[in-house]
C-alpha cells in the first residue's frame, strides 16, 4: 500500500513538472502576442493542461461545482476516451490561436510543438491515478490541431485573395 501511495505522489509530482515546463514554453510563445491574445492563449492553454492531466477526482468537483451554474453539466467519466469533445475543442482552440496570434512562427514548426503536446498530455495522463493514457485520445487531439491549422490556413489564403 505504501508503495502505490509513494508511486502516485512520484506521478503526481513527474506530472507537475512537466505541465509547468510546457505552460512556461506557452507563456514564453506567447511573449510577442497583443495583450488580449496573449492573456486568451495563456488562459487556453492553462485550460487545457488543467482539463487533461488534473485527478479525475478533481475534475469531477470542478463540475459538480459548476452545474450549479450551468445545470446541463454532468460528471465526467472515468472511463478512457470519455471526453473526446473536450480534447477536440481544446487542441482546436490551441492550434487556431498560436499560429494567428505568432504569424512570424512557421506552420511546420507550430505543428511539430503542436503534435508535442497532443502526445506529451496523453502521456502524462498515464502518471496520474484515475487517469489513462489513449491512443484515440491522442488521435482526437492531432483531429483538433488539424482542424485547427486547416482554419488558420484558410484565413490566410483568403485575406491573401482578398487582397
Amino acid at each position: 500500500m505504501m508503495d502505490m501511495m509513494n508511486w502516485d505522489w512520484m506521478g503526481y509530482g513527474a506530472a507537475l513538472v512537466a505541465v509547468v515546463m510546457i505552460y512556461a514554453v506557452g507563456w514564453w510563445l506567447s511573449q510577442p502576442m497583443v495583450a488580449w491574445g496573449r492573456w486568451v492563449f495563456r488562459l487556453s492553454l492553462l485550460a487545457l493542461l488543467a482539463g487533461l492531466t488534473l485527478p479525475a477526482f478533481v475534475i469531477n468537483d470542478l463540475v459538480r461545482a459548476l452545474a450549479l451554474l450551468f445545470p446541463q453539466l454532468r460528471e465526467i467519466s472515468h472511463e478512457p476516451s470519455a471526453s473526446v469533445g473536450m480534447h477536440f475543442l481544446l487542441f482546436l482552440l490551441i492550434s487556431a490561436l498560436l499560429p494567428f496570434l505568432r504569424l512570424d512562427l512557421k506552420i511546420p514548426v507550430v505543428l511539430a510543438a503542436l503534435i508535442g503536446l497532443a502526445l506529451a498530455t496523453e502521456f502524462l495522463q498515464a502518471l496520474i491515478p484515475g487517469r489513462f493514457f489513449d491512443w484515440r485520445d491522442v488521435i482526437t487531439n492531432l483531429a483538433g490541431v488539424g482542424l485547427g491549422l486547416v482554419t488558420r490556413l484558410m484565413a490566410r489564403w483568403r485575406s491573401a485573395s482578398v487582397t
